[in-house]
């Protein structure tokens, strides 16, 4: 489904080519965001008070509600594609790699991939033995680790309006190179929490004002810039499998490839907590 709705919006993104993949992805992040909020709020409260069962109650019907609207969706957008649809299997798969292939041979979409692979993979991620240190060194609680999370929609939303009105007239370039000062001030700030370099606050306040602001800046310079880039680089009549394999791997990248960076380093050194 992710496959098809990221094709959508590349598609519908052109029919403004000054601005409507900034306006477009902007308005998606921040839909993400505030629905962020909204299940960080109710799912942390529900857990809590040990009501998982009712969490997945509500995804299912959540799912569901998902694949009713897209049933609802307006059926001309398919009238271009009633040759793909007619393949069959090796056909469609043959003729999405050759595309996509082809698309590849774009030298700014294919360095694009490899700098944003490089920025996820060589920056190693320490997210599981952070969560771990936070539950139980400083003794937060799930409701403080759930609210954690409605702080980083919030400041998904934020870090969206900051770009859309401020930032998505500056070159990616200069961008990215905001992105990397965005990530040394996630390291020092993590660095002072495990210190314990409070500035005299509390950990649970310390740890919601430095990720508020890197949550933000993040969003702001990495996530949506590369969002923007890529849709407006993919080649058209191949947005769905494109942008799709752009983001997977991205995702590879950060939620993989750091992630065990960080456990080996962690494991090399020795760290137990």
């Amino acid at each position: 489904m992710d496959v098809v709705v990221d094709g959508l919006m590349v598609c519908q993104s052109r029919l403004d080519p000054e601005n409507g993949s900034e306006e477009l992805q902007a308005y998606s992040w921040a839909l993400v965001g505030i629905g962020g909020c909204l299940g960080g709020v109710i799912g942390g409260e529900l857990t809590y008070l040990a009501m998982n069962e009712i969490c997945f109650f509500i995804m299912g019907i959540l799912g569901f509600l998902v694949a009713f609207s897209g049933c609802l969706m307006n059926s001309n957008l398919e009238q271009s594609s009633e040759k793909i649809i007619s393949m069959t299997l090796c056909e469609r798969s043959k003729v999405n790699l050759v595309e996509i292939w082809n698309g590849f041979q774009i030298r700014e979409l294919y360095k694009s991939v490899i700098f944003f692979l490089l920025l996820g993979a060589v920056i190693p991620s320490f997210t599981d033995f952070f969560y771990y240190y936070q539950m139980d060194v400083t003794g937060f609680t799930k409701w403080d680790y759930a609210m954690f999370g409605v702080l980083g929609n919030v400041c998904l939303f934020g870090g969206t309006l900051a770009y859309n009105w401020w930032l998505k007239k500056f070159e990616t370039r200069c961008m990215m190179v905001m992105a990397c000062l965005t990530n040394l001030i996630g390291a020092v700030g993590s660095l002072f929490f495990l210190k314990n370099i409070l500035l005299g606050m509390d950990p649970y306040w310390f740890m919601m004002i430095s990720s508020a602001v890197t949550d933000v800046l993040f969003n702001a310079f990495v996530n949506l810039p590369g969002m923007v880039l890529f849709a407006k680089l993919i080649p058209a009549n191949i947005e769905s499998s494109m942008f799709a394999l752009l983001t997977g791997l991205m995702n590879f990248s950060n939620l993989f490839a750091a992630k065990m960076l960080g456990n080996y380093i962690n494991t090399f050194f020795g760290v137990t907590q």
